[in-house]
């Protein structure tokens, strides 16, 4: 039988069967369960396709299971306090818990603390991150919900404690759920309360977009990837689908059924805890106290499967399908570290620990005391630290003028005794002359050994193949006198770097013999996910994607969901004619394709 392509994972708070499993999201079988423990509301997340993490109920710690071995529980997490909400990032680098009014950053490839928020006057609820992890969102039993950037959050500068972006002020009563919709730091997000309203926000500037007042109180929401539709479960039992493509230009509404598409699902008996939709929008997924899991038909409002639990259901969602979930003797790419309790790594008593080090200089770097040169020797000084060849980082949480990052990697090369480099240009870099730069002050500041610049390989305008990148490294690394010691890779295409990345390892020319220097704008973000060589001096710009990264994303959106509209109406897509989609509808006449895709 084939992998399924999405899966349902579910939990109780009763934990007599498993702690939590995994359906099939058409048939409502059951493919496999984790034993151990139950978990907490809101508190079951996935981590990089490779665990599952799920906070204990009433407990300070989190179950953890790796995600191909059902029947045992591997590993306990201990946390300063009892988790109320629990998130991984969807790149897998970092996971948020709250803890009472407080939330906790940790790091997964460390286990590192970096940073804890306590802007919340009381318990966190529910947290989530962004599609593209570049923003996190909280919401609390003090009416409030929080919008961070994640780059802000964990600066170095501990004299400043981190601000949110914005602060979502506008519920009266303890917010339950909130969903982040996708396109980033472009996304809306949906929080819900008690206070029966459901708002929806724009994520870059704070503004609330539309407020919907229920008759009951909201307990979970959830939008459909397109965005076509909200989906807010209610005290008593029912769902309430509110379409989001009303022609009103009013922000605050009251929930009204058979008005502009507006519907609801009925089934359950007592709240709803969890909503989710499946990608294609046509699935919704529901959770109840009721203690069972629903399916649901969008279009027919019908449910077509229920699983009972063995008590009030905690958490549910419809999930991607984990490659390693049903390989049996797959394992972990990287083992799950311990996690920190302390901010301060010198706190624990372990000593040097993983021996990995980061260092960021933040939005402020330039009000530091100190010059390049400065930071320069310290930089190398941690360098020559590191015995067994920890990656290493330089992250920049600010862009600087290319005269200053100029002097700051001249000054690198030099403490390195580096007088001879390459340049590798990939697709995403904009030259600002930061080349010509190099090779003016190299020759003019290097004193009496000066750097030279030997050779650059331009791929910015052009599609990266293999055999050039091996015909170019081959030619410059095979002379008689010797190579060059460095070769600065400049670009933000993962692709284009990963492609010369994999032309070096394939020629032999790993480290120490050759030294990688990542320029501006890859985002540390990337340099994760590439395959980067140990020992890396790396240098990124965090809060900087170029523009064809955006296009992208919202041609993919277009594609995901016009694949939606012809799942649902196979008909009306054969035959695509040019419309106007703001045109009011007419319901005495049959929609044109055109009007239905574009709608």
């Amino acid at each position: 039988m084939a992998a399924p392509v999405e899966v349902v994972l579910s939990a109780d708070s009763a934990g007599q069967l498993f702690n939590c499993a995994v359906f099939d999201p058409h048939s409502g079988s059951e493919f496999l369960s984790y034993r151990g423990g139950n978990t907490s509301s809101r508190s079951l997340t996935v981590l990089n396709g490779e665990y599952i993490l799920g906070a204990q109920l009433g407990k300070n710690f989190i179950n953890v299971w790796e995600i191909q071995r059902k029947d045992q529980l591997q590993q306990k997490i201990v946390c300063p306090g009892t988790v109320t909400c629990l998130c991984a990032s969807p790149d897998g680098l970092c996971v948020l818990a709250g803890i009472a009014e407080a939330i906790y950053l940790w790091e997964m490839s460390t286990g590192n603390l970096l940073a804890i928020l306590s802007r919340h006057y009381q318990d966190v609820s529910c947290i989530q991150f962004t599609d593209d992890s570049s923003h996190f969102v909280s919401g609390g039993k003090d009416n409030l919900a929080l919008i961070w950037n994640l780059s802000s959050v964990v600066q170095l500068d501990s004299s400043r404690a981190p601000e949110p972006r914005h602060i979502l002020s506008r519920h009266s009563l303890p917010i339950t759920d909130l969903h982040c919709g996708l396109m980033g730091p472009q996304a809306r997000v949906a929080t819900a309360s008690l206070d029966q309203t459901v708002k929806v926000w724009e994520i870059s500037s704070g503004e609330m977009l539309l407020s919907v007042l229920f008759d009951v109180g909201i307990m979970s929401v959830t939008f459909d990837p397109c965005e076509y539709f909200l989906f807010c479960g209610g005290s008593d039992g029912n769902i309430f689908q509110v379409s989001l493509c009303s022609t009103s230009l009013n922000h605050d509404k009251t929930f009204q059924t058979d008005s502009d598409g507006n519907q609801v699902f009925k089934g359950h008996r007592n709240l709803v805890t969890c909503l989710s939709v499946s990608m294609d929008g046509t699935l919704l997924l529901s959770g109840s106290n009721d203690e069972t899991v629903r399916m649901w038909d969008v279009q027919s409002k019908q449910c077509i499967w229920s699983i009972n639990h063995k008590g009030p259901v905690t958490n549910a969602a419809i999930i991607p399908a984990p490659a390693n979930m049903f390989l049996v003797d797959s394992h972990p790419a990287v083992p799950l570290p311990r996690f920190s309790r302390h901010l301060n790594p010198s706190e624990q008593g372990d000593g040097t620990g993983s021996g990995g080090m980061c260092l960021r200089l933040g939005a402020n770097t330039q009000e530091l005391d100190g010059t390049y040169l400065e930071k320069a020797d310290e930089l190398y000084s941690l360098m020559c630290a590191v015995t067994d060849k920890n990656r290493f980082h330089l992250q920049m949480t600010t862009r600087i003028p290319p005269s200053g990052l100029v002097e700051l990697l001249l000054a690198v090369l030099q403490r390195s005794g580096w007088e001879e480099s390459m340049a590798v240009l990939c697709q995403g870099w904009e030259d600002a002359g930061l080349l010509d730069l190099l090779k003016v002050q190299g020759c003019s500041s290097w004193g009496p050994s000066h750097w030279h610049l030997r050779a650059a390989l331009n791929l910015s305008h052009s599609t990266p193949h293999m055999a050039n990148i091996s015909d170019f490294l081959s030619e410059h690394f095979n002379q008689d006198h010797s190579p060059p010691a460095s070769v600065l890779l400049f670009g933000a295409d993962p692709e284009c770097a990963s492609s010369v990345l994999r032309s070096a390892h394939d020629l032999g020319l790993t480290l120490p013999t050759v030294h990688w220097i990542m320029g501006h704008p890859l985002s540390p973000d990337a340099l994760h996910s590439i395959g980067l060589p140990l020992g890396l001096l790396a240098y990124g710009e965090v809060d900087r994607k170029p523009l064809d990264y955006y296009i992208r994303d919202a041609l993919q959106l277009v594609n995901r969901a016009v694949t939606a509209a012809t799942v649902v109406r196979p008909d009306l897509a054969l035959i695509q004619n040019m419309v106007n989609c703001f045109d009011k509808p007419n319901k005495h006449e049959l929609p044109s394709s055109g009007q239905y895709i574009a709608r």
